[in-house]
């Protein structure tokens, strides 16, 4: 509270003029913000595009948070080196969280969020088969650079289709898929274990979502033909 509530009343503006936006150009932007409605947007693809790719988020984020450490006891790794690796991932974020919302005003953020769940991605199946300490302790270095930034990219990449006027609802929506995500991946993760005794279907099934989302990031327009239809 002591951090949050100043930034509310003297940082964050309900004036979008006063904010730039270097990656739309303004005029459409302020256009759009006046005429698109919440039923346009959910008959377009980059709205369940950007919410099919929280939902693996929130699914990968709680299935490691979750089944992480107990998957790697059970490959042989001791307790405290497997709860290392998983508080290294997070260590590494808050770091690299910095770096990428640096990076989206410079680099097309598609791109940005299409090489987070890449990596993320590839990083689930390698977790499963690491075989020592130092493979771990890599994974989870490299993985900590793309663990956070999905939620933040889709909101700004949110806000850069549609205009600001409704990022608010639209952020909210795709939230409520990452949780959903995030439940069904605790409970997988679980289920698979205790009826198929293995880590694989879980995981597996987190690194091949992550894998199609960083597919449907990468088919996302800077701006909707809606958009610019609106704007003329």
């Amino acid at each position: 509270m002591i951090m949050a509530l100043p930034i509310a009343f003297f940082i964050m503006k309900d004036n979008q003029s006063e904010i730039a936006t270097p990656n739309i150009d303004p005029v459409i932007n302020q256009k759009t913000d006046d005429s698109i409605k919440l039923m346009d947007v959910l008959k377009t693809r980059p709205f369940w595009q950007l919410s099919f790719g929280l939902f693996t988020c929130g699914f990968s984020m709680n299935l490691l948070g979750t089944h992480g450490v107990p998957m790697l006891v059970d490959h042989g790794f001791d307790s405290i080196t497997s709860s290392n690796v998983i508080g290294l991932i997070g260590l590494v974020a808050i770091f690299s969280t910095l770096v990428l919302g640096y990076l989206s005003d410079i680099v097309q953020r598609k791109n940005i969020l299409m090489m987070v769940y890449l990596i993320r991605g590839l990083g689930f199946i390698a977790l499963v088969l690491a075989s020592s300490k130092w493979q771990l302790f890599t994974i989870a270095a490299v993985g900590g650079l793309v663990w956070a930034g999905a939620l933040s990219l889709s909101g700004i990449i949110t806000a850069d289709i549609y205009g600001v006027k409704l990022v608010g609802l639209l952020s909210g929506l795709t939230y409520f898929f990452h949780q959903v995500g995030a439940m069904i991946g605790s409970w997988l993760g679980g289920w698979a274990y205790d009826n198929l005794h293995t880590h694989l279907v879980a995981f597996g099934t987190a690194s091949i979502l992550l894998l199609m989302a960083a597919v449907t990031a990468y088919f996302l327009p800077k701006q909707l033909p809606l958009v610019a239809k609106h704007a003329k």
